[in-house]
């Protein structure tokens, strides 16, 4: 290495702390005193998320903020639905948070605020998301399960893309069986928390029978809660699907879609978040078929970004398309995670 190149070797290495703590140009304080200077990456779910120079990447309840400001221009959804474009310059006395947007400004009360996303953000800072695996093992059958399952979100102003997975797959000395689905999700919105949302799904089920089954779903949403500690969602729509039974062939099907999705966050010691879905799926094309899908976790926060989840999942056809299949399965999982 001759003498030019080590010299830029040795600016770079003394410039990088300096450039990454340039970035950090948000300051939020906190009730305790304290105070960071820091990136803001989003404020989802009463947590606020901040990149530091000397702890990383962290999560901060909401509630505990006193003032916050930042020079950069975000996505400000408050507790009326409304959604307001513009940078935060400061908190009074009596919190309520300056947001200026052009040659305007507002006054709004902190906790009104329920979701903050920075704009122009990279994709790859924009992205949260979790993954959980679990695994059991019973000697006296020589049964064993496992169970995965993750997810990956990226948000913008008006969209919102979500790709997921799970997996359930046990076997004995007898028997093997399968349940297994795949996605992507996508939901554009409107204003008063209105959106639109069109579902791609692949699932595989060997108790009732579902070999393959591709689904698309298109619907109308609203979420009539949806604040700092919980979110409350219905949608109405239509289903497509085709349907690869164990069994017999291949059958085209139409339904109609009634999903409802809860989620709760308990900010205790360890935080807890609660997540509830139903989906019910009449038939248009087969007279008395019914459809339904049920899924809820408990998960708690270990520490830091790793969590220990309980989860419940279960699933009804009133018509199997196998003349063997059951007509009901569910299944309990315990898992460890990681969320990012």
């Amino acid at each position: 290495m001759n003498q030019l190149n080590k010299i830029l070797l040795l600016g770079l290495v003394v410039l990088m702390p300096i450039i990454g703590y340039a970035q950090k140009t948000d300051t939020v304080w906190f009730y305790n005193g304290d105070r960071a200077v820091c990136e803001i990456k989003n404020l989802i779910q009463g947590k606020l998320k901040i990149k530091t120079v000397a702890m990383g990447t962290i999560s901060v309840e909401w509630r505990n903020v006193s003032d916050v400001r930042s020079n950069k221009y975000y996505e400000i959804v408050l507790t009326d639905h409304s959604r307001v474009f513009g940078r935060i310059t400061g908190t009074d006395s009596l919190r309520n948070v300056t947001i200026q947007f052009g040659i305007f400004e507002d006054e709004v009360p902190i906790l009104d605020i329920v979701k903050l996303q920075p704009l122009n953000q990279k994709f790859w800072k924009e992205l949260d998301g979790f993954i959980n695996a679990g695994f059991s093992f019973t000697k006296a059958t020589n049964n064993f399960q496992i169970n995965s399952s993750g997810e990956a979100k990226y948000r913008t102003n008006r969209t919102s893309h979500l790709i997921n997975f799970s997996s359930n797959v046990s076997s004995n000395e007898s028997s093997e069986s399968e349940k297994i689905d795949a996605g992507y999700r996508f939901q554009w919105f409107y204003k008063r928390n209105v959106y639109n949302a069109l579902d791609l799904r692949w699932e595989r089920n060997t108790e009732l029978g579902i070999g393959t089954r591709l689904i698309s779903t298109i619907s109308g949403g609203y979420s009539p809660i949806e604040n700092n500690f919980n979110v409350l969602s219905f949608e109405l729509g239509g289903s497509v699907n085709r349907e690869f039974s164990t069994e017999l062939g291949a059958s085209n099907n139409a339904e109609f879609l009634i999903r409802a999705i809860y989620d709760l966050f308990i900010f205790a010691k360890p935080k807890i978040f609660v997540k509830f879905k139903s989906e019910t799926f009449p038939s248009l094309t087969v007279q008395g078929r019914l459809r339904s899908n049920l899924e809820s976790s408990v998960t708690w926060t270990v520490f830091k970004d790793f969590t220990f989840s309980l989860s419940y999942w279960g699933n009804y056809d009133s018509q199997p398309v196998n003349t063997t299949g059951l007509k009901y399965d569910y299944g309990i999982t315990t898992s460890i995670g990681y969320t990012f």
